[in-house]
């Protein structure tokens, strides 16, 4: 089951047509500067993004960079867009402690949230091969792996993730709204 976030980067309207005209008073392609000032948001917000996944959750390789694209902004559309895809996660992926004689697998997802006991309709979870699994019946099969939230669910967790950096990456754009203007204003 894949799943998807869309993050779009894109300031207020008429902020932005103000900064274009301004840009275009001083005899340069305000919308190309408008770009470029999305275009750097964009990197700078997915490179932000992946480090808070990272802290938040257990995952061992994250990968987070590799599960997010940037739609560059151009000066025909104002409007950079990071698309994370991705498949739920393999739990084995996240910290975990196989099983001993007397407990079963635990897995620990979120940073801080301790070791939880792995079930699947009452049974115990075991290390199969690099797996956890544990049995759907009472007979030996079927058995079913256990996964986690994907990716771009972990990236676009308000309470974790996107939700916290939401306001520092619309501060990263006003920010480098202001570093074009003063790029064009130096003849840059």
């Amino acid at each position: 089951m894949s799943n998807g976030i869309h993050i779009t980067f894109q300031a207020d309207p008429s902020e932005i047509n103000k900064c274009i005209q301004d840009l275009n008073s001083l005899g340069v392609n305000g919308r190309k500067y408008m770009a470029d000032a999305l275009n750097k948001t964009a990197t700078s917000a997915r490179k932000k993004l992946a480090q808070k996944a990272q802290a938040e959750y257990t995952i061992k390789t994250g990968g987070f960079n590799k599960s997010m694209q940037i739609k560059k902004a151009n000066a025909g559309n104002l409007q950079a867009v990071i698309r994370s895809t991705g498949d739920t996660i393999n739990i084995k992926r996240f910290k975990t402690r196989s099983n001993t004689k007397s407990a079963g697998s635990k897995a620990q997802i979120v940073q801080g949230g301790g070791l939880k006991e792995l079930r699947k309709d009452g049974g115990k979870a075991f290390n199969l091969s690099g797996f956890v699994a544990a049995r759907t019946s009472a007979s030996r099969l079927p058995i079913e792996s256990f996964y986690s939230k994907s990716v771009p669910y972990m990236i676009g967790s308000e309470r974790r993730v996107y939700g916290v950096l939401e306001p520092e990456i619309n501060a990263d754009l006003y920010k480098f709204m202001q570093q074009q203007i003063a790029r064009a204003i130096g003849g840059g």
